[in-house]
């Protein structure tokens, strides 16, 4: 399974702060829409600007609503995008087409670089997480990060994200907008979003996933 994909069940990690973090995303696989790159080469070609949840499509992953919040932003902002990348998951609900909704399948390294490095805003509203491993991989990545309330990504995240009532869709589209309206805001977000990341031992990251999905079997 793809790292930027990774799901996780059990209670709020303890990191290492360590700077050893390395990369990876996992294969490339078929994406539901287009397959034009993008401007590196190395993803789909989406218009600019959008929004970006990297993971799989799950009912705890809140993404309806995202796409409801969204809605609400893109009224002031018709330009805007919302790109879903990630395997669809066993509850995944089908999507109804509309313009600027992007869903992608699962990609490949350089593709998820590709879009994180030209998104507006990551935003992982997920309700329930045991690590959240997308986030530091959006903060590594130096992307702009919207996340929950979940505990385990306040904790992860820390003050280098903007945290969301994302039980509503107006209190999380409200915090959208917030960042959308401020380049400073958005700046200062990827600068210690960046600095968050780089106190992630990546191995030690690998093994609390690994542990959370052994949790997983053991409860569910």
């Amino acid at each position: 399974m793809p790292l930027a994909a990774a799901s996780s069940f059990g209670a709020a990690s303890q990191v290492a702060p360590e700077s050893d973090t390395k990369k990876t995303w996992g294969t490339k696989e078929t994406g539901e829409t287009g397959d034009t790159k993008g401007e590196s080469g190395g993803g789909p070609q989406i218009p600019k600007p959008y929004l970006l949840c990297v993971g799989t499509r799950e009912p705890r992953k809140n993404i309806a609503r995202l796409i409801e919040a969204w809605r609400i932003v893109k009224r002031s902002r018709p330009s805007l995008g919302l790109v879903l990348a990630g395997a669809a998951g066993a509850d995944d609900a089908p999507y109804r087409q509309e313009p600027g909704l992007h869903v992608l399948g699962r990609l490949a390294d350089i593709e998820i670089r590709d879009l994180l490095n030209r998104t507006a805003v990551f935003v992982y509203p997920s309700l329930y997480e045991g690590f959240g491993l997308p986030v530091v991989e959006a903060m590594q990545a130096g992307a702009a990060v919207i996340t929950s309330r979940d505990p385990a990504l306040v904790e992860v995240s820390a003050s280098a994200a903007m945290h969301a009532d994302a039980t509503c869709a107006r209190a999380l589209a409200r915090v959208i907008g917030q960042v959308l309206d401020s380049e400073i805001l958005r700046n200062r977000l990827r600068e210690q979003g960046k600095r968050r990341a780089s106190r992630f031992s990546w191995r030690a990251t690998a093994r609390r996933t690994r542990a959370t999905y052994v949790e997983a079997i053991r409860r569910f």
